[in-house]
């Protein structure tokens, strides 16, 4: 896929990238000499033309030193646009900017932020290249990061306050489920074909109870959360899980922050959806780990539910218009190189996630019908 940007990037001139690299390191002379840029990945679902990889040499005390760095670029908000929108993605760069991200609670770290600038319509952030030193997870890495996002959400259920600005998230997953409403999907040739009659009955059938999810996850004891928490964000630097993309970063319900763990990871084929009972019931168990280690004592139930409801709401209600959206002839090429497969394999993939989100949806309902004053669940 061709890049507008990356032409820009790769006619800077030198000094540009001295300046950004000397407000890292300002007690050395830092002199730029040479560098290229390219895309650093096709695999972001939104930032195809916004993430970059730099990497060059610098001339420091008459040697030689290579650097390399991450440049994303965000477009600035146009009038129609709000602030805590779900794709306002310039959440990241005010993140950043407000250096929120440079003071987490841990253990979840984040890349360090090497400059924050402005280049006519857009802002550019420059990060901390990290490079992963366990490129292939196995069950016990997935173990390992929701233990380190449990320690981070729980800092915030024992004494750390939760942020507040007006660009932060608070409603992700409404957002999230009436963008992607299943109301319009069912005549999609692949819908039709692996999202049988029981299935989508299923489906409108949460629908129609949604707000009443929504209301039980905005009553649950509330976290700052990163909401995007799946392996293509997270990389692993020796025992540290360093996250990036923190574009939908805000407040959410004990629980939600693990759902991307299990249902994005197998949403976008990282892990065989066949098999996500075996990553959520590991992941799960981990996450609760984390809260305890972060001093959390209450209820594990509590956690179930957000993390049921979340579930049920992202990955039960979008499956048909996900699906119906990226098996479209014109979008085939771009959803195999995000995703992987032909369209009837993302099609089963996706109904598989459907499905299982569903059975979260029943537990959910379950946990509702015990939980006060939630009653109006049969």
């Amino acid at each position: 896929m061709t890049s507008s940007n990356l032409a820009v990037i790769q006619a800077l001139h030198p000094t540009t990238l001295t300046h950004v690299l000397r407000q890292h390191w300002p007690q050395q002379p830092f002199e730029v000499t040479d560098f290229t840029a390219d895309v650093l990945s096709h695999q972001g679902v939104t930032s195809h033309d916004t993430l970059f990889l730099l990497q060059g040499h610098a001339l420091t005390e008459g040697t030689l030193q290579p650097w390399s760095l991450v440049l994303k670029t965000f477009e600035k908000l146009d009038a129609q646009q709000q602030s805590h929108d779900l794709w306002a993605l310039t959440r990241e760069y005010e993140a950043y900017h407000s250096n929120l991200l440079s003071n987490l609670p841990g253990p979840v770290r984040v890349p360090r932020a090497y400059a924050l600038t402005e280049r006519g319509d857009q802002r550019w952030l420059w990060l901390e290249y990290v490079r992963e030193t366990t490129p292939t997870w196995t069950l016990e890495t997935y173990a390992h990061a929701a233990r380190q996002l449990g320690a981070f959400n729980g800092a915030y259920l024992t004494g750390t306050p939760l942020p507040d600005a007006p660009w932060l998230l608070r409603n992700l997953v409404e957002q999230w489920s009436t963008m992607f409403a299943p109301t319009s999907a069912w005549q999609a040739p692949l819908v039709r074909q692996f999202f049988p009659p029981d299935l989508q009955a299923n489906v409108l059938r949460l629908w129609d109870e949604r707000t009443v999810f929504y209301q039980a996850l905005r009553s649950l004891p509330q976290v700052f959360s990163h909401f995007d928490f799946h392996r293509r964000n997270l990389l692993v630097r020796h025992e540290e899980i360093v996250a990036v993309d923190w574009a939908w970063c805000g407040h959410g319900a004990v629980g939600g922050d693990v759902v991307s763990l299990v249902g994005s990871t197998c949403m976008l084929g990282e892990w065989d959806v066949e098999e996500i009972e075996v990553l959520e019931g590991v992941v799960f168990e981990a996450y609760l780990e984390g809260l305890r280690i972060a001093g959390w004592r209450g209820d594990a139930s509590v956690v179930r539910l957000g993390y049921a409801a979340w579930l049920a709401l992202h990955f039960g209600l979008v499956g048909p218009t996900l699906t119906a959206v990226w098996t479209l002839e014109d979008r085939q090429v771009r959803a195999t190189e995000l995703f992987g497969g032909t369209p009837e394999e993302l099609a089963g993939r996706w109904s598989v996630l459907t499905e299982f989100s569903l059975r979260r949806a029943e537990e959910a309902r379950a946990l509702l019908r015990i939980a006060q004053p939630y009653t109006d669940l049969r």
